[in-house]
């Protein structure tokens, strides 16, 4: 219809003055991909009254745990939970894990047995995995048995492709029973020993943080041992010095690991800016004081590691302070980069999973390719990309050269996408395949 046509139209429809609507259809908006969003894998059980609990349940607030659940004796699961809230996160999910605590061992193989079976696999929305019961009393004794729940968990997330996780190291009384004397002598850092010892084969789907932190050890606010009453004078329990020493009685406080707060900083920063913001400089809330402190020079090795250390500096509060993966890869070697790609993953598993039922043609390639181009033109707009223009931040290709006979035949639709992410400057080119049972998004100059 030409706009003379359009307007006689209009004149025709609409006779009088007044307020019109139209209905228009448009094509359904795109599901927004949340991230931000946590397992939380640990002993606990049912609470006394919610036995009917299901096995898995997602929560989204602090209090909806303590009506649900009840951890486990030398279980940091509560505390990781209490501490994601705390620290901006709003939503999680709870894998509760039942075994028998007397022995180490059964512990151990129920932990690595949620993430080597299928019972996560159809859990929708979550992007990050917190373990921190391993870290329990029983478990951390052994370091072996530590790194093998942790290369549990790095495998799983590999397996489902668009998971990340976040790893403790070991409390600082473990880690030194583990130094020999040569390596003492060297001035090798124990987080480091912890650091080698892990696999690092899927390295890029994981990263480590330390050291730990203390935390109120009572989930009840009024068994802080503080009391709240106003008007008080000062005196020698009411003073700062005074609360500070209540706090530092070991009735009141526990030293936990800190993958709990830090996954809700990731989820802070997400909601803040998005996946491509590195989580560092990041401050952390419920913590009153990190187990050891660092200077500059004793952080540096730990960096050069890949252990992304937490800090406490005057006036500032305490704050993460590295944002590397497990990864020894240059392109896979930041959190950001590496959250960028595993978004980009579920994204796609969201938005053109309607596509691999199409002919396998041009036509249908030149519908990937602009699906794809529109998305990565959204992440530059929003600033995860780096350039001048949309060509300088990303491409997108998918025809005839990737889309070879073998593959047409395997019924494979294959894409190849550069991103040009703040860090490292260079691009990161992953291979799309798509098939009716599967979506792959694998690194071609990364391992």
């Amino acid at each position: 219809m030409d706009s003379g046509a359009y307007l006689r139209a209009g004149r025709t429809a609409y006779r009088t003055p007044g307020v019109y609507y139209e209905t228009r259809a448009e094509a359904p908006a795109q599901p927004v991909v949340r991230t931000g969003i946590p397992l939380f894998a640990g002993f606990a059980r049912p609470a006394p009254d919610r036995a009917d609990t299901p096995a898995i349940h997602p929560i989204d607030r602090w209090q909806q745990f303590l009506q649900l659940y009840e951890p486990l004796p030398g279980s940091y699961l509560g505390y990781a939970v209490r501490g994601f809230f705390e620290n901006g996160g709003e939503c999680c999910v709870i894998a509760p894990v039942q075994c028998n605590q007397d022995s180490p061992v059964e512990m151990t193989r129920a932990l690595i047995s949620i993430f080597e079976g299928s019972t996560l696999d159809n859990i929708d929305g979550i992007d990050l995995v917190c373990v921190p019961d391993a870290m329990s009393p029983a478990i951390r004794a052994d370091h072996d048995a530590v790194g093998e729940i942790q290369a549990a968990v790095l495998d799983y997330c590999h397996r489902m492709g668009d998971r990340f996780a976040i790893l403790d190291g070991f409390n600082n009384e473990e880690s030194n029973k583990y130094v020999t004397p040569d390596e003492r002598k060297r001035n090798v850092q124990p987080p480091v020993l912890h650091w080698q010892s892990l696999p690092r084969e899927h390295g890029a789907f994981g990263a480590l943080y330390y050291p730990w932190i203390s935390v109120r050890k009572s989930f009840a606010a009024e068994d802080s041992g503080i009391s709240r009453r106003t008007g008080m004078p000062c005196d020698e329990t009411t003073s700062r010095a005074g609360i500070e020493a209540t706090f530092s009685n070991s009735r009141h406080i526990l030293f936990v690991p800190p993958s709990g707060h830090i996954a809700g900083a990731y989820a802070r920063a997400d909601g803040r800016t998005g996946v491509h913001k590195a989580p560092a400089n990041e401050i952390l809330e419920g913590i009153l004081k990190l187990e050891v402190d660092f200077s500059d020079d004793e952080q540096e090795p730990l960096n050069e590691a890949g252990i992304n250390c937490l800090r406490s500096f005057t006036g500032r509060g305490t704050r993460v302070w590295g944002a590397r993966t497990l990864s020894g890869q240059t392109d896979w070697l930041y959190v950001n980069v590496r959250r960028l790609v595993l978004t980009l993953t579920r994204w796609i598993r969201q938005n053109m999973s309607d596509l691999v039922y199409e002919g396998n043609s041009s036509s249908l390639w030149e519908r990937v390719a602009q699906r794809l181009s529109a998305h990565c033109r959204d992440l530059f707009d929003r600033g995860a990309l780096m350039g001048n223009s949309p060509a300088e931040a990303f491409f997108v290709k998918c025809d005839a050269e990737t889309n070879t006979p073998e593959s047409r035949e395997a019924g494979q639709v294959v894409t190849l996408v550069g991103l040009a992410p703040a860090i490292p400057a260079e691009f990161v080119v992953v291979r799309i395949t798509q098939s009716a049972s599967a979506t792959a998004v694998t690194g071609l100059n990364i391992s």
